[in-house]
């Protein structure tokens, strides 16, 4: 099987080999894996369509690959559709092993993924950048290759991406945690997952608490989430949603030009269910800057 010209993202467990040094937290960390590697094939590689929708169940990636502490992601033929389904799912993806405490690590890129369906060794033309951009990072977080950054960007967010900030931006620029090396220069301001945006105050505690033993790593997570926060919010305070929604006061999204998560929050940020069943979500396309100051978005 050869795929070219695809996203591809390669990220890295955090700090899985070291805890496999006797048998008991060899088999614990075994089970554990092996319960997201499930989930994650079962829940998340290919995503429902919300309840009520006239939209078809949607397949996230083509290929999904775990190696020991490292899972390579391989989109469908690109699309704008399948860009944001790509990224909107490995957000996801990064939530869900981060509160099992597994935080993930990573890159994206474009490039060519070859499988021998005999032996089934793959490969990839953009693995050894992908490799070294995860390695450099010093968090728990996932930038796009600088060669990348142009179309994903784009199709993801728009061509007047950032000119207005949001934390329901699902791509990010901003200052990214790095490693200091001998000779190597800061990585500088990338294009980064908003991968933390979804999570509630409680589940963002879970994961800082999870880094504490690594504090170099816990205090690029804690810069991340100084910059995610002193963003303009994703929902108006004087909007408030009407009473009937009670205990769910806010509406919380993450926001493609294709699609978007959204879940219900209430007055401390926790996720809850509405106090109504059947409700309408309408989604604007503000095409142009001028008259809405909504460049590129889907809201």
């Amino acid at each position: 099987m050869y795929l070219e010209k695809r996203l591809i993202a390669m990220l890295d467990v955090l700090g899985l080999s070291r805890r496999l040094n006797t048998r008991a937290d060899l088999e614990a960390t075994s089970r554990k894996y092996s319960s997201l590697i499930h989930m994650a094939k079962t829940e998340i590689f290919s995503g429902a369509a919300v309840v009520g929708s006239e939209g078809p169940d949607i397949s996230n990636f083509e290929v999904g690959e775990f190696v020991f502490d490292n899972l390579v992601l391989v989109s469908h033929p690109l699309t704008t559709h399948t860009a944001c389904q790509f990224t909107l799912a490995l957000t996801l993806l990064m939530e869900r092993f981060a509160l099992a405490d597994m935080p993930l690590r990573g890159a994206i890129g474009i490039g060519d993924y070859c499988l021998d369906p005999d032996s089934k060794v793959f490969l990839s033309n953009i693995f050894k950048a992908l490799s070294a951009e995860e390695a450099r990072q010093n968090w728990a977080g996932c930038v796009v290759l600088e060669d990348a950054a142009q179309f994903l960007v784009n199709e993801v967010s728009g061509p007047y991406a950032g000119l207005r900030k949001s934390q329901s931006d699902l791509l990010l620029k901003m200052e990214v945690p790095a490693k200091v090396l001998m000779g190597e220069e800061p990585m500088g301001k990338r294009w980064c997952l908003n991968w933390m945006h979804m999570l509630s105050p409680t589940e963002r505690r879970s994961v800082l608490d999870f880094l504490t033993g690594d504090p170099s790593k816990r205090a690029g997570v804690e810069a991340y989430l100084a910059h995610l926060t002193g963003l303009p919010p994703t929902h108006m305070p004087e909007q408030p949603l009407a009473p009937e929604f009670l205990p769910a006061v806010a509406f919380k999204t993450l926001c493609t030009r294709a699609n978007m998560r959204f879940q219900f929050v209430d007055e401390a940020g926790e996720a809850v269910k509405p106090g109504v069943d059947n409700f309408q979500i309408s989604v604007i396309d503000y095409s142009v800057p001028e008259a809405h100051d909504v460049p590129g978005a889907a809201w």
